[in-house]
């Protein structure tokens, strides 16, 4: 028989409730499965992270100001830097 352990993580009781929810309404009978279910593929490297609902909602006044980032560089007036590699970058950064 395979030895169990128990993990505890402490979270509010709304939010538990509402994942517990949303876990059954994805198949899983629990949300205990669900996590059980996310650890493996942690262990087995197979967990794709990825954001979900990953919208910003800008203030009136941010809009403005990236709309003329973006026209700046589409322009001419603005040109981006590039850099090969992350150590370029650093060297940038730091100067």
């Amino acid at each position: 028989m395979k030895q169990t352990t128990i993990v505890q993580v402490p979270v509010d009781k709304s939010f538990r409730d509402e994942v517990t929810f949303l876990a059954k309404n994805m198949g899983f009978s629990s949300l205990q499965e669900l996590i059980r279910f996310t650890l493996v593929q942690i262990k087995n490297q197979t967990i794709v992270p990825s954001l979900i609902n990953t919208s910003v909602n800008l203030s009136p006044r941010a809009v403005i100001r990236y709309d003329k980032m973006v026209d700046d560089v589409r322009s001419g007036k603005v040109i981006p830097k590039s850099f090969d590699n992350s150590n370029d970058l650093l060297k940038y950064l730091n100067s």
